[in-house]
């Protein structure tokens, strides 16, 4: 679904003033608009569907500049918080999402659940959620940006980055969760922490667009790969993996989405299969009614953003499973719903909201920002005009998270942008961009 682009072949003219802002940018444009929109199969989408001239140069600016600020920055490092002196070094500790001091309680433990209000605590340095989170941010930006500039710099900070977190052993982290999400005064992890693994896929996703970098080295990929082969054997073998994999609501889900990418990128296809055959086929039936509804994210607190977090889970599953040869996305259980009617009901559910209205203070999920890529997942599963129409409505009313968050799918971008190269590269002169250029 996705066209592989030779990634030693930048496209510095993207980012030229010239394309951007002369008149060879909006014919450029219009390719883009096509197929995105889905103007080459439906005249009323093409007369429906304007683009600002602004948006993908604005997007793919800013996916640049984010990086150039990272530059500067120093890499994300996995540091023991100070309450949890017994912990060893390398062992990811955070703190339960909805559990707070006990105000009743002379030091305020245990902590007591208050269930969709986020804890500020957990986004502190007494847990390593932000460190991580910052990690996977730095690699998935850096990365996205060479592969739209091809300029090794990003890769080899990406790379560095990865090195730090993943294979040195003096400052890695250890292949597990056993400490994630742990309750203050009640236990020292719980199984509902692997959730916390979902910022790893991020991860996953980036490593590939850098294997062409100079940066990029065996040694790198191989200490890679031995990690995830480490981490995914957790999951799948530890007790706290197999109590998340029993989950029936977006935990099970995200389990699902873990295990799979892990072992697409180890490139264990035949597991690949099998799982997504046997179990993720299982859990759509299992999740969805008849209606559409998902039976257990309807029931939380929040439950627009547990719907657009599991469904967007599900769909990424039915993408993986399509390119590996398979259809999960219809029921097999009577009176179930498919994935069709539950993105439909869900369209419906979220009208015409601001995704970003569903997270709450604190809350890292970013709900607008897992929205935007369910759109995307959408329309490349469904790659009807419909899916198209809604993921170019929402690039057109909220730009700027469009630009904020394009980092996430580069290639999906980068194969939009290479139809207009093709169509005008003729009428394009190319140079090699500087650095300084972009910022």
């Amino acid at each position: 679904m996705i066209t592989a682009y030779n990634i030693t072949k930048p496209i510095p003219y993207l980012l030229k003033s010239n394309f951007l802002s002369h008149r060879v940018f909006p014919y450029g444009l219009i390719v883009i608009c096509l197929f995105i929109s889905g103007c080459l199969d439906s005249e009323k989408y093409q007369q429906s569907s304007p683009v600002d001239p602004e948006t993908v140069q604005n997007a793919v600016h800013s996916v640049v500049g984010r990086a150039n600020y990272e530059l500067a920055r120093p890499h994300s490092i996995l540091i023991t918080p100070d309450h949890r002196k017994e912990f060893g070094r390398g062992e990811y500790v955070s703190l339960a999402t909805y559990w707070w001091p006990d105000a009743d309680s002379g030091k305020g433990l245990p902590y007591i659940r208050k269930d969709g209000r986020v804890n500020p605590e957990t986004m502190t340095d007494q847990s390593n959620l932000p460190q991580l989170i910052r990690m996977a941010r730095r690699i998935e930006v850096f990365s996205a940006a060479y592969r739209f500039t091809g300029n090794d710099i990003y890769a080899k900070r990406a790379v560095e980055q990865l090195q730090i977190w993943f294979c040195d052993p003096k400052t890695s982290m250890l292949p597990h969760l056993e400490h994630a999400q742990l309750i203050r005064g009640v236990n020292s992890g719980r199984s509902y922490g692997v959730i916390d693994g979902w910022w790893l896929v991020r991860v996953a996703d980036s490593i590939p667009l850098l294997k062409s970098s100079s940066a990029w080295s065996s040694e790198t990929d191989r200490r890679l790969k031995a990690w995830f082969t480490h981490y995914i054997n957790w999951l799948t073998n530890s007790s706290f993996g197999i109590q998340e994999k029993n989950q029936k609501n977006n935990h099970g889900t995200w389990y699902d989405v873990q295990v799979v990418t892990y072992a697409q990128y180890l490139g264990w296809d035949r597991f690949t299969i099998q799982y997504l055959d046997t179990i993720s086929r299982k859990r759509i039936s299992e999740q969805i009614l008849f209606s559409g509804k998902q039976r257990f994210e309807m029931v939380r607190t929040r439950p627009e953003h547990y719907s657009i977090y599991n469904l967007y889970g599900l769909l990424r599953l039915a993408r993986i499973a399509i390119e590996n040869g398979m259809d999960i996305s219809e029921p097999d259980f009577l009176f179930s719903g498919n994935l069709r009617i539950a993105y439909l009901e869900l369209i419906d559910q979220v009208g015409l909201k601001n995704p970003a209205s569903f997270t709450k203070q604190f809350d890292e999920t970013d709900t607008a920002r897992i929205w935007y890529l369910f759109l995307l997942e959408a329309h490349l599963f469904f790659d009807e005009p419909a899916t198209r129409h809604n993921l170019m409505k929402f690039v057109t009313r909220y730009p700027e998270l469009h630009s904020r968050y394009m980092s996430a799918y580069p290639e999906i971008v980068f194969q939009m942008i290479n139809q207009a190269e093709k169509s005008y590269a003729s009428t394009v002169s190319s140079s090699n961009i500087p650095i300084s250029l972009l910022r």
